[in-house]
């Protein structure tokens, strides 16, 4: 078992970046081992242990109609989505509100915690929603990664997950669709393009303070993952660097 233990550890990273960085692999599970197991047959009579075979074995979790079926359905999900926008920005935020009119958050959806759950169901929670905004993202070539972590609030704080995006700027901004899903109307904007030290009101947590990221992404016991530095403000679009604080155009 500790053998297996340090196996695992050594190729966890592996298999939680491969789905992190293609969320359209949703029929693999990599998180603390389920379906994934390692078989092998030691050998030695001297008190050492040689490996005279090893396997690792992953066991994709069943998909209604099969998995082909099921990554063709989501393919084309994605690619009916209809996203406006000439800039960066403005197909980010096209992005963003396409997210949140298909998705009600919703734990209770089979693949809620998938892309799928955003593009086939219409249910989905936190990671769901990154996800999702992660394939768009890499449809259209904007550099996007996914950030799981917690989320802190008022009542406590709980496991989260969202995007980092990177702007023409260069710098990383970071995007929660989830905090800003209005159900039922235009999503907010609260959370879309932040930097460390934005705050949603006078009052509230700067994002630094409400959504705490962690390079790690399952239980595995390995060294984190280096995640890109957050700017410290929200991104301006390049028309409005240049205005004063009374609108007009500075010198």
């Amino acid at each position: 078992e500790r053998l297996q233990a340090l196996l695992l550890s050594e190729i966890q990273p592996a298999l939680d970046a491969l789905a992190y960085d293609h969320p359209e692999i949703d029929w693999i599970r990599t998180g603390d081992g389920d379906g994934s197991i390692f078989q092998f047959t030691p050998k030695g009579e001297d008190g050492d242990i040689y490996i005279d075979a090893l396997q690792f074995i992953m066991v994709p979790e069943e998909r209604e109609g099969g998995i082909e079926a099921h990554s063709n359905a989501l393919k084309a999900a994605i690619d009916a989505v209809e996203i406006t926008g000439e800039s960066r920005f403005e197909i980010l935020l096209s992005i963003q509100a396409a997210i949140c009119e298909l998705t009600v958050y919703d734990l209770s959806g089979i693949y809620a915690h998938d892309a799928a759950g955003v593009f086939l169901e219409g249910k989905a929670v936190c990671d769901g929603y990154a996800k999702a905004f992660k394939l768009l993202c890499d449809k259209y070539g904007i550099p996007c990664i996914i950030v799981a972590g917690k989320a802190v609030q008022d009542s406590g704080s709980e496991a989260h997950a969202w995007n980092y995006v990177q702007m023409e700027d260069s710098l990383w901004y970071a995007v929660d669709a989830t905090w800003d899903d209005n159900v039922g109307e235009d999503p907010d904007t609260d959370y879309f393009l932040v930097g460390l030290s934005t705050k949603k009101s006078p009052f509230s947590r700067t994002f630094g303070e409400s959504h705490l990221p962690k390079g790690r992404f399952s239980s595995g016991n390995y060294e984190e993952f280096v995640l890109p530095a957050l700017a410290l403000q929200r991104y301006i679009l390049p028309e409005e660097e240049n205005k004063d604080t009374d609108g007009e155009l500075a010198a």
